[in-house]
């Protein structure tokens, strides 16, 4: 991978880690910034034929309040872990901002040491506000609602999570060194990417409307990033970064691609793919890190990877991936799928950056448009 490590955090957590160990801290800023944006208009794509009604929907809040309560940094060891707990880091999401826009800096004590990793431990409640006349959907503060109210106003909404924070890890390397002394701690150049493109559900229902919590994924996609001049990406088989009535599905948008990339025109270094099971892919070999994926985008403008199978082990794939880039908001994609364990090799290097391998049979597949950047 080129420059520094990205990774998207969307319910990846896992267990904490055992144990702490002593530390000296010293003063740092983490950075939040707005993620994947269609410019504060929610496009529509032809794709988009679902009429407002019943259903259970999809939701990209125009504003939100999220909370990232406290970071965990994973040491060397594994049971080196440190916590730094975030006073007032609740910055207001403005899905009209473009993407990468400065939202709030929180100040805390960073750890001194070597770190591989951060957990980013974000609050099950959050404040959002929608309104979108176009479906006819739109909050107060007493809830979500078909009705239009003089005013549309910030709601709360908890996802529950067994009473506790949604965990995200991001993985670092090279490892973050915090030196006692440094002045910016190393850390400062952390950023947190806040994306809520269709994080949040509802159900429709004889003209009422109510948030749909049973699906225990975290209300705010958050990425992270020791770099903050890159991209986000957010492809959709949806056709629309808006609001979106998917009738009678039960689960998560299912086929939506999210991306990162640490510069502009660099390699992506991360992928979530909404699939079964662990949905990251990285841009390393499992055999050489502790993640992989082989995610890399080749000289042709192929974006492929390796899904994980049962966990975040890497040890087996039951995924290859592969979908033509999209540049313009509005493109569509294929993307393509086969079940395959192992994953193909790289022809060179740890990424498919070398070129991604030929699709063998083709297991699954979906239309994808661009709908956020």
């Amino acid at each position: 991978m080129r420059g520094a490590l990205v990774v998207m955090l969307m319910g990846c957590g896992g267990d904490k880690l055992p144990g702490t160990m002593p530390s000296s801290t010293v003063p740092s800023t983490v950075h939040l910034l707005s993620g994947a944006s269609s410019g504060g208009v929610p496009f529509r794509s032809a794709l988009t034929s679902q009429a407002a009604g019943n259903g259970l929907w999809f939701l990209s809040p125009d504003n939100a309040k999220v909370t990232i309560n406290s970071l965990e940094f994973l040491g060397t060891a594994s049971d080196s872990v440190q916590t730094a707990d975030l006073s007032a880091c609740t910055p207001t999401y403005d899905r009209s901002a473009l993407g990468l826009t400065p939202l709030l800096d929180c100040p805390f004590g960073a750890p001194v040491g070597t770190w591989v990793g951060v957990r980013i431990n974000v609050s099950p409640t959050t404040q959002v506000l929608i309104d979108d006349s176009a479906d006819g959907l739109f909050t107060t503060a007493a809830g979500l609602t078909t009705i239009a109210p003089a005013a549309a106003d910030f709601a709360t909404v908890t996802v529950p999570n067994g009473g506790g924070d949604f965990p995200s890890v991001v993985y670092l390397e090279p490892p973050l060194v915090i030196s006692d002394g440094d002045s910016d701690a190393g850390a400062s150049s952390l950023s947190i990417i806040v994306d809520m493109n269709h994080t949040l559900f509802a159900n429709v229902s004889s003209g009422s409307a109510t948030f749909n919590t049973s699906l225990p994924v975290s209300p705010v996609s958050v990425i992270a990033s020791t770099s903050s001049a890159g991209k986000a990406t957010f492809y959709s088989t949806t056709g629309t970064a808006g609001n979106f009535n998917g009738g009678a599905v039960t689960g998560n948008d299912t086929g939506s691609v999210r991306l990162y990339y640490p510069t502009p025109t660099g390699q992506p270094g991360f992928l979530f793919f909404v699939t079964p099971g662990p949905g990251e892919a990285y841009p390393r070999d499992a055999a050489t890190s502790l993640v992989g994926g082989y995610l890399g985008r080749d000289s042709a403008g192929t974006i492929c990877w390796a899904n994980a199978a049962q966990d975040q082990g890497w040890a087996h794939y039951k995924q290859y991936c592969a979908m033509q880039e999209v540049t313009t908001l509005g493109g569509t994609t294929t993307l393509s799928c086969m079940n395959v364990d192992p994953a193909p090799k790289p022809v060179s290097g740890s990424t498919y950056e070398s070129g991604c391998p030929a699709m063998g049979t083709v297991d699954f597949t979906e239309q994808l448009t661009l709908v956020a950047q």
